[in-house]
């Protein structure tokens, strides 16, 4: 298989939604994908989060699975559904029960996928 394109994986995230979007009864949530990374081995990362905030990812996490699974029956292979609660994801693809974004108090200030920055020495 040809190494993956944005394109490419943007196309995959599509499909990969729709079958999150097929999942949402086992799920017990709206699941989004949020943002993926493209690794150099030529595998894609797809960060999927619920859409609120109470909902933990052991409580999705099979449904991930399901899907997965669904995507490598379909022919669809290098393929990883990273799990990530609200706090971890933008703030535009999150809601709170009421349906408003959550304070960002504990949200990393990089995006998902980019390593962190090197420890100083001395630290």
């Amino acid at each position: 298989m040809a190494a993956l394109t944005k394109a490419m994986a943007k196309k995959i995230q599509r499909v990969v939604q729709d079958k999150l979007d097929a999942k949402r009864e086992l799920a017990g949530t709206q699941l989004t994908v949020a943002d993926f990374v493209l690794d150099p081995d030529g595998w894609v990362h797809y960060v999927v989060g619920p859409e609120h905030s109470n909902v933990r990812a052991y409580e999705f996490a099979r449904a991930l699975a399901e899907v997965e699974l669904e995507l490598r029956a379909d022919g669809i292979r290098k393929v990883i559904l990273v799990p990530a609660i609200p706090d971890f994801l933008p703030p535009e693809t999150r809601r709170s029960k009421g349906g408003e974004a959550p304070p960002a108090g504990g949200m990393r200030t990089r995006s998902p996928g980019k390593p962190l920055p090197a420890k100083r020495k001395g630290k």
